[in-house]
């Protein structure tokens, strides 16, 4: 026995999700179904998982207007180094930017909140139309429980592969490659667990009948074969005269047929991805000062913890060394002194940042900075030890130690994370 779950009547394809009530007899039945005159093809109703993405920062809470002129310098002088690798930069020299393109983006949802993603939903948002296929607590093996709000509420992928395409204007200096697109949001997964073929076939009609100009899916697994039904449907939307891009897969070192479906559908656009030729790093501003003179903002990138709220204190190095890779990796001297009042400046290398904040915690430290011993930042975490600490760039950190060595005061002047400015 078995009931009927979702039935599709489009132009695009006809047919029915089938759920079996017996698992021990299902392939029999399946079987059974295929030798009728009236089914054409019988699939198995695979599987998908949801990306795993790995959410570094989402920005800042702040007001959502940005000039005009920021707006325009934004889109025509176009200097964001990915876009640069993908020739984007040539289409803004042109004017190019999406306008009266509507992108179907099948995932997650969006977080059309987003003041990058255009802070609302439906005619004249940047998100303008969509549908929520599944609901919060969909796995991929329960029953969908759909809706019209297509709000990404707790994955962020969705997000992530909108604000590629199309992020607005914003205080971080970037824009996605085509923000004058609208966008159509279908999610096809809920909070956790995986996305099924007859709700991945579901959205990509939806989309299809809605009017999509392009519609995207960055979803996939292994298969290599362009007969599943999810890449069928999808090659027969490219055929209807609607390009459909869809992510190759992450895996690509296991050769030709480990690419993802429905990648591999006929006339699909496989796409793929490349490491970016500058890391982006934000920077937390703070500010300091030498003897007392003029203060001076720097960036830094905070670890874990991170409770810098208000604290001003100045700076400390067990080393005037810049070169030594091992600076901090020993036990300091009986005679260092108490460094509860100072932040401990110590360049990174050779040992753990856990070793190193261990030897200053000896004396009493609660505030540490690494600074870097290559170019770049990251931010370690030392949890265990309960210090506080930051990274900030090398340049800046070696200038620090030069002018300790002088016999300078530098002090830092801390801004609180939470609500610090972002460079």
């Amino acid at each position: 026995m078995f009931f009927c779950t979702e039935t599709f009547d489009s132009s695009i394809f006809k047919g029915a999700s089938i759920q079996f009530h017996d698992t021990e007899t299902a392939e029999d039945e399946a079987a059974a179904l295929e030798g009728l005159a009236s089914v054409k093809r019988v699939w198995p109703n695979r599987l998908y998982d949801l990306p795993k993405d790995d959410i570094i920062w989402t920005g800042k809470n702040k007001d959502a207007s940005i000039a005009h002129t920021a707006v325009k310098r934004q889109v025509a002088n176009d200097s964001f180094s990915p876009h640069i690798m993908t020739q984007v930069d040539k289409l803004r020299a042109k004017g190019i930017i999406g306008k009266g393109i509507k992108i179907g983006v099948i995932d997650t949802g969006i977080d059309y909140e987003h003041p990058a993603l255009g802070g609302c939903f439906g005619p004249g948002c940047l998100v303008s139309y969509g549908y929520d296929l599944v609901g919060d607590d969909y796995t991929g093996s329960n029953t969908p429980v759909p809706d019209n709000d297509p709000w990404d509420g707790c994955a962020g992928h969705g997000s992530h592969v909108s604000g590629i395409i199309a992020a607005q204007a914003n205080e971080y200096g970037f824009t996605g490659a085509a923000p004058g697109v609208t966008l159509g949001a279908y999610r096809v997964f809920g909070c956790t667990g995986s996305a099924a073929n007859d709700v991945l076939i579901e959205a990509y009609l939806r989309a299809f009948e809605d009017g999509s100009n392009i519609i995207t899916a960055s979803i996939g697994g292994p298969s290599g074969w362009s007969e599943d039904p999810w890449a069928v449907v999808v090659s027969r939307i490219v055929e209807a005269g609607v390009p459909c891009t869809v992510s190759a897969g992450n895996d690509g070192q296991y050769g030709l047929f480990y690419a993802s479906t429905a990648s591999n559908g006929k006339r699909v656009t496989s796409v793929a991805s490349v490491d970016n030729v500058v890391t982006p790093t934000l920077l937390i501003d703070s500010s300091f000062s030498v003897d007392n003179g003029k203060e001076e903002t720097f960036g830094y990138v905070v670890g874990d913890p991170f409770a810098w709220a208000n604290v001003s204190l100045p700076l400390w190095a067990p080393s005037f060394n810049i070169t030594d890779p091992a600076t901090g990796c020993n036990a300091y001297p009986a005679d260092t002194p108490d460094l509860s009042g100072y932040i401990v400046l110590i360049r990174r290398g050779t040992c753990t940042f856990v070793q190193k904040a261990q030897n200053a915690a000896a004396h009493g430290a609660k505030y540490i900075m690494f600074y870097n011993n290559v170019g770049g930042a990251t931010g370690p975490s030392v949890t265990d030890v309960a210090e506080i600490l930051a990274v900030t760039t090398r340049a800046t950190g070696e200038a620090w130690v030069a002018s300790l060595a002088a016999g300078s005061k530098v002090v830092l002047t801390m801004t609180d994370p939470e609500t610090a400015p972002v460079s």
